[in-house]
């Protein structure tokens, strides 16, 4: 099963932040991982692999999905025709599309930034476009 880290990988974070040594690795792990948690929360677009329960007749917006029997896909949600346990999340990290790893790096650098400077993190434009974009519900 993938994790964050198959997704984003520590050293390549580092590339993109100009990190150079070991100082800040367990500072950066923890935000790829927020980063990635904050883009799926607010997508309900899973990147990493996890088992969730699925209940009969419920609607869900959970994508990627890895059943295709005993479920209605009504367009961005579906609904479980029976009980079930659901794998979500990509199983390749390769099969991540780019512009959502490319958005995750983003906030990962907002984050480390905004932290140095003691300030809030606020998501960039493109960061919120490619939000958008993914979000498989509106309200």
């Amino acid at each position: 099963m993938t994790n964050y880290l198959d997704i984003l990988p520590l050293e390549l974070a580092k590339k993109f932040l100009r990190v150079d040594g070991n100082d800040f690795d367990d500072q950066i792990e923890l935000l790829i991982e927020s980063s990635c948690k904050t883009f799926e929360m607010k997508t309900e677009h899973f990147l990493a692999q996890r088992v969730k329960n699925a209940y009969q007749g419920k609607r869900y917006y959970w994508f990627p999905i890895n059943v295709e029997e005993d479920i209605d896909v009504k367009g961005l949600y579906f609904t479980a025709q029976k009980d079930l346990e659901i794998t979500v999340g990509y199983e390749d990290a390769n099969d991540v599309p780019q512009d959502i790893k490319d958005a995750i790096l983003k906030m990962v650098q907002g984050k480390f930034l905004a932290e140095e400077k003691n300030e809030f993190y606020t998501a960039s434009d493109e960061v919120s476009t490619t939000i958008n974009l993914y979000k498989r519900f509106w309200l």
